[in-house]
């Protein structure tokens, strides 16, 4: 029987799940995983116990029909895999590469790049040492020519100062390649890194990894909080979405609209009615979903309904800047 199931949701260093993770590792002298954060359309594929090959969107079983393929990854897992030699019950999830907010060079894109393998029998992200995951792998990359995403450290944790030594190299400080083509992959804007534990267990005994993203992809920013709002708008509402509601936030969901088949990849103004019943509603629950427990420990009390109202106002001025930020870049590309 074939179920979606999502990939993990992956916390950002500093979140409140995962202030005891590295505490953990490192008294237990638990190895990790370094793996470059790559920014695609999230998906994953298996056999399941019917035999049956099936690909997945985040949140949707994939069909052949345009706009419910995921862009042609429905047709690329098609084309590659062969059932009678990829063992069932295993997900093996990815980043299926296409046009997002970081700019890779072209010959990147259209490919598939493997992160984790789970094992639907154990209900477990396989470790990358195991056998199973050894095998998969070499059958999906050496013989499907599937890629591995780039994994940049395995042994074990020397600390959080290595580990935000590995993202300063691979996340540029500056703005020269932002936005545009790089030529090789050295030069890509990187978003982050994600660091895996995989016999690290939670409370509540689930798999949990973590993830360091560089300033520029930050999904919320720094405030100095005004515990005494005075003057035209500086609510303590106010301030939780200016928090909360970051470029980067804004256009993952946008992306995410488009990986859907709900936004074409180039939209544009004309497309205002459907962000506009979208996104704002998206970028709340993403920000009640991802950051409530730091909005209620760095800001307090808050009235839900206004804060609603101010996260609808800042993400439609963040659309409109993306927007004409997109349509001046596809002007000059014609020139």
């Amino acid at each position: 029987m074939s179920t979606i199931k999502r990939y993990m949701d992956i916390p950002r260093v500093g979140h409140k799940t995962t202030k005891d993770y590295f505490i953990q590792i490192a008294s237990q002298r638990k190895k990790i995983r370094i793996m470059l954060k790559l920014d695609g359309a999230n998906s994953h594929f298996e056999i399941n116990d019917k035999n049956e090959l099936n690909s997945y969107s985040r949140d949707n079983l994939l069909r052949e029909e345009k706009g419910f393929d995921l862009r042609g990854f429905y047709q690329y897992v098609n084309t590659k895999v062969d059932k009678s030699i990829l063992p069932a019950n295993f997900k093996i999830y990815g980043e299926w590469l296409v046009s997002h907010t970081v700019v890779y060079p072209k010959e990147m894109y259209n490919h598939f790049y493997i992160f984790d393998i789970y094992d639907t029998k154990k209900e477990e992200y396989i470790d990358s040492d195991s056998n199973e995951y050894k095998n998969i792998i070499a059958y999906l990359v050496n013989h499907c020519g599937m890629k591995e995403a780039p994994v940049l450290y395995e042994g074990h944790y020397k600390g959080i100062e290595h580990i935000e030594s590995i993202l300063k190299q691979v996340c540029r400080s500056d703005d020269e390649y932002h936005g545009k083509q790089p030529d090789k992959f050295e030069d890509v804007f990187n978003e982050g890194i994600v660091v895996k534990s995989y016999d690290y267990r939670d409370y509540g005994g689930n798999q949990l990894f973590v993830k360091f993203v560089s300033e520029k992809f930050k999904e919320i920013k720094k405030v100095k909080i005004n515990k005494t709002p005075s003057g035209p708008d500086t609510s303590i509402e106010k301030q939780i979405a200016e928090f909360s509601v970051t470029p980067a936030r804004v256009e993952k969901i946008m992306n995410k609209l488009i990986d859907q088949g709900i936004l074409p990849e180039d939209y544009d103004l004309e497309n205002m009615q459907i962000i506009a019943r979208n996104v704002p509603k998206m970028a709340y629950d993403d920000v009640m979903k991802e950051e409530l427990d730091t909005i209620k420990e760095e800001f307090g009390e808050f009235d839900e309904k206004l804060i609603g109202k101010k996260i609808n106002a800042i993400t439609m001025n963040i659309v409109k800047d993306i927007i004409r930020e997109k349509v001046e870049q596809r002007a000059k590309e014609l020139i």
